[in-house]
């Protein structure tokens, strides 16, 4: 599989993931490189690689990793950590809190 080029890192505020420092491509390794689309990236179109397609924007920093929650618990924020996580229903993603029950769908 080709590796594809890095480009100098973000500046911290926009990016809140260390990953994101060093993983962020330039479109023009996409219009570049047809082939890398043809043998990386169109196979994760298939029906049934949708995770490894959001788990590639993820590693590159299309995608965030986590956000923060701001659900209100009792009158104060909640604060926890968000993940991007698989929902019940086939093809759909949804931020999940780790300390409370939140959930944001898209």
């Amino acid at each position: 599989m080709k590796v594809l080029r890095r480009i100098k890192s973000l500046p911290e505020y926009e990016c809140n993931s260390k990953k994101c420092n060093d993983a962020k491509i330039t479109l023009e390794e996409f219009d570049s490189q047809p082939i890398y689309f043809k043998s990386v990236i169109r196979p994760m179109l298939a029906i049934g690689h949708e995770g490894e397609l959001v788990i590639w924007l993820k590693n590159i920093g299309i995608l965030q990793h986590s956000q923060r929650c701001n659900n209100l618990i009792d009158n104060m924020e909640c604060q926890g950590v968000m993940n991007w996580m698989p929902a019940k229903i086939i093809d759909q993603y949804q931020w999940k809190c780790k300390k409370c029950p939140k959930k944001k769908k898209y």
